[in-house]
């Protein structure tokens, strides 16, 4: 795994901690349909191994070290990935969880609801055949309800997320950075850039964040 991280940009960028503004109000749903739906259960269970074998190698691993220590130097010393920032407990990790604090994190103040609904994913190489597919794609439907009920905003949108990255652009410290290579949880990095590349096209003045991908 390399020292660079490639951005896909959509929107500004954020500071990877910044305090929710909207977690007490917003309310979240999340609907998984079909065979995708059907394997959540063992597919969390499969990230939630990887991440916790990723977390428990990265001080005896010396290429894992030495990025961090890289990255650190860039960013600062608080510097974690995605998963560990979000998520310290690794059991309270999963796809919909995820999916569910990004949008608390990051929905505009003053939004009350927000239901998502899922319809497709594909990964390469997935060891789920059910979530196996050519590329990392990933469709589906997010709106915010007012308090009765309306369609205040409403997005349909399908996110392609390129496992080798086109462009090197050193990480900073701003946004969120995910692991790619062999320990990485492809369907959760998959979730979170579907989510907040949806937030930002409900929200363009909202700020939402780069999700940066490393690279092996």
């Amino acid at each position: 795994m390399k020292l660079f991280a490639a951005v896909l940009l959509f929107g500004a960028s954020a500071a990877f901690f910044a305090p929710s503004v909207n977690a007490d109000t917003v309310q979240v749903t999340v609907d998984i349909s079909g065979k995708f739906g059907a394997k959540l259960d063992r597919g969390n269970a499969i990230e939630r191994e990887r991440e916790q074998e990723f977390r428990l190698e990265q001080p005896q691993n010396v290429f894992l070290a030495r990025d961090i220590l890289r990255l650190r130097t860039r960013a600062g010393e608080s510097t974690k990935w995605m998963n560990e920032a979000l998520f310290p407990n690794v059991n309270d990790l999963g796809l919909t969880e995820m999916i569910e604090l990004l949008v608390e994190k990051h929905a505009p103040e003053g939004v009350h609801t927000v239901e998502i609904d899922l319809v497709q994913m594909s990964i390469p190489g997935a060891s789920l055949a059910a979530w196996r597919g050519v590329t990392h794609r990933m469709k589906g439907t997010m709106r915010e309800l007012d308090e009765d009920g309306n369609v205040v905003h409403e997005t349909e949108y399908r996110a392609y997320l390129p496992y080798r990255n086109r462009v090197n652009i050193p990480y900073t410290g701003d946004g969120y950075i995910v692991q790619q290579g062999p320990y990485g949880t492809p369907a959760i990095s998959l979730a979170a850039f579907w989510t907040l590349k949806a937030l930002d096209r409900m929200y363009p003045d909202a700020k939402v964040p780069n999700l940066f991908t490393s690279i092996e």
